[in-house]
């Protein structure tokens, strides 16, 4: 992998993303004519090593740009395709077209440079036109689909590089222009929860300079991984869909085209030159297809949605799973076929919130429409031993009408179901993301007007600090309240271990103060455990805990403090615990502010004591009162250094 450095724009290679300390960002944008590449850069860099000078300065705008930006945002290191990749050499294109998605989602910022909207009146629309943001070409480019998918923080920079939003930010708009629902982009949902139809939807209005690219630019979106062969044509679609069948338990590869209504399908028997095809020829065909879902009989245990089936004694085999094997005379399917009026069709367990043609009498389901695949007795049959079908009817030339929607007596009086073994005939057309997942996925942090962000490397650091009580990560449970936007009120992160009553819950919250016009942040404890769930938002002190007060924007507070039995020396050893909060402006956003924590255990000296020591419900209940009714402190210890012992057992 290579990677251009922020401050000379100079190529560097890297083993694998995992390997670049730091992390690195990258670009999303459509290529102009005239792009830099990899060998133009190269050069540029001998160049300028002979004359001294800095290649940054040389290079081309976006480039340069680009460069410039990551490196105001703190990043060392960029990725832009179209000079990190040596397009002269097949095995490094093919490594980095199938990589592509991984790049783009272990990148800690992806910047879309939209080359055609202007930073004023972006979001502006006129009459009935969209705005010049969701009018953008980078919408309609087929690489951009993944691009903007794959990283989890994008930011959208205008035609004059300045900063637009990120993609939680303007899920809405993006949705509008594009058709991927914002749930997705805001990370509500992943991308596994929508069906291979709905993803392929996703790609019908996109277009790609090259051919192929219209499969390659999808691998990475249905988890994927084929030879590159350019000069393929459609095939390179062709050999997509057959590895997604091989791979995927979702039918809903076969559910493109347009509806039929059941009422005025012609006979099966007419002329063979209407018939369609099984697999579809680009992702343009699946342009109707945003709402069809596609639910697995495995996990479907309402009766209403299951058709009553009956066994076929002449098959020989159990209803089960349904599977599909790719065969030299078609795709071998192990289906329920049902037959109603003469006519034959599949159901393959899908569903959809809309059909395409007007009104019609339609089965539901919850509100949601069955949907059947017809299918056309094959005269021509490869294997007697087998019923062989074609799919659904072709008119106009290229309009292939294959779905139906019927209605709920199809499957509980007039029909007929049975699972059976056939062959679904087609005709070849002419022509484990790996991500980055954080300890808990915070919602301000792909906000970029969030008031401040809890950026996942700041919790990793923080739930490493809490192993001086010690506690490690695999054993800390974290939960986040009030961290979306519209933001309502104190946003709340509480830290706990698991069946501990040493350490209770650690919380930190940070709101605003309407009355300070400031906002305000402190850490404290929870005792008992019980009350972590049902605890409301502590009362913060005004204005004490207002970051306008604090001293370089940190402040430390003391959560609990706990008194150990020193049976040798008889004396009590006390361990206090404290929180350290600093706050630091956000880089992509100044007017942001981004949350560090850290905590940090004190060692007091012990105490010598004539008495025993206490029994352990009495040292439990002191500390539960008073850690319960005293509010959280700010102190200022001489801290010395704390050995913990290696026997962790010692603490419980």
């Amino acid at each position: 992998m290579w990677l251009l450095s922020t401050d000379r724009a100079e190529l560097h290679f890297f083993p694998s993303p995992q390997d670049v300390e730091g992390g690195y960002a990258i670009l999303s944008h459509v290529w102009d004519k005239n792009e830099q590449t990899y060998q133009d850069l190269k050069a540029l860099q001998r160049r300028c090593a002979r004359a001294g000078k800095n290649p940054r300065e040389l290079a081309c705008k976006k480039l340069r740009r680009s460069c410039e930006i990551a490196q105001q945002h703190g990043y060392q290191w960029v990725w832009i395709d179209t000079c990190c990749i040596d397009k002269t050499s097949s095995a490094e294109l093919s490594e980095a077209t199938n990589s592509m998605f991984r790049y783009y989602s272990l990148a800690k910022v992806c910047y879309a440079y939209l080359k055609d909207v202007p930073t004023l009146y972006a979001y502006r629309s006129r009459m009935d036109q969209p705005s010049p943001f969701e009018s953008s070409i980078w919408h309609t480019r087929g690489w951009t689909l993944q691009e903007l998918i794959a990283p989890r923080f994008v930011v959208f920079l205008s035609m004059t590089w300045e900063l637009l939003g990120s993609k939680s930010d303007l899920a809405d708009n993006v949705e509008k222009a594009t058709g991927i629902p914002a749930s997705l982009l805001r990370l509500e949902r992943s991308l596994t929860d929508y069906s291979i139809a709905q993803r392929m939807s996703w790609a019908a209005d996109r277009q790609t300079t090259r051919l192929e690219d219209e499969a390659y630019s999808l691998l990475g979106i249905f988890d994927l991984h084929i030879p590159t062969l350019y000069g393929e044509g459609r095939n390179a679609f062709q050999r997509l869909q057959e590895e997604i069948l091989r791979r995927n338990q979702d039918t809903t590869l076969f559910a493109w085209g347009e509806f039929w209504e059941m009422e005025d399908l012609p006979d099966h028997r007419s002329d063979p030159d209407t018939r369609s095809r099984l697999f579809a020829s680009s992702p343009t065909d699946f342009r109707a297809c945003r709402t069809l879902t596609y639910r697995s009989r495995e996990v479907t245990t309402n009766r209403r949605f299951l058709p009553i089936l009956r066994r076929s004694v002449s098959m020989g085999k159990a209803k089960g799973a349904m599977t599909f094997t790719l065969t030299p005379h078609g795709v071998l399917a192990h289906i329920p076929v049902v037959t109603f009026r003469g006519h034959v069709y599949a159901d393959l367990s899908w569903s959809t919130a809309e059909v395409a043609y007007g009104h019609t009498s339609r089965w539901r389901w919850e509100g949601v429409a069955r949907i059947l695949l017809i299918l056309r007795p094959y005269s021509h049959n490869p294997d007697r031993s087998r019923p062989s079908y074609t799919v659904g009817y072709l008119y106009f030339g290229n309009k292939h009408r294959r779905l139906v929607a019927p209605p709920d007596d199809v499957f509980r009086k007039r029909g007929t179901t049975q699972w059976k073994d056939v062959y679904l005939i087609h005709d070849v057309p002419e022509s484990t993301v790996d991500r980055p997942d954080p300890l808990i996925d915070i919602p301000f942090n792909h906000n970029l007007t969030a008031p401040f962000r809890f950026p996942p490397e700041n919790v990793w650091t923080f739930v490493n600090s809490l192993g001086q009580l010690p506690v490690s990560h695999p054993t800390v449970e974290i939960s986040a309240r009030n961290a979306a936007m519209p933001w309502a009120g104190p946003a709340i992160f509480t830290f706990s271990r698991p069946k501990s009553l040493h350490y209770p819950p650690i919380t930190l919250e940070v709101g605003w103060c309407s009355s300070g016009h400031s906002l305000w942040a402190m850490a404290y404890s929870l005792y008992p455990v019980e009350t972590l769930m049902t605890a409301a938002p502590r009362e913060h002190s005004c204005p004490a805990d207002h970051l306008a007060e604090w001293f370089d924007l940190k402040k430390t507070f003391e959560v609990f403090r706990k008194e150990l039995w020193l049976g040798m020396l008889s004396a009590y050893r006390t361990i206090v615990v404290v929180i350290t909060l600093s706050f630091t402006p956000c880089r992509l956003n100044p007017q942001s502010l981004v949350l560090h924590a850290s905590a940090e255990t004190i060692q007091l000296l012990p105490q010598r004591t004539t008495k025993g020591p206490p029994p352990p419900k009495e040292v439990y209940r002191s500390l539960q009162r008073s850690v319960s009714t005293s509010p959280p402190q700010s102190i200022s210890y001489v801290r010395r250094p704390l050995r913990m012992p290696l026997d962790h057992s010692h603490f419980e």
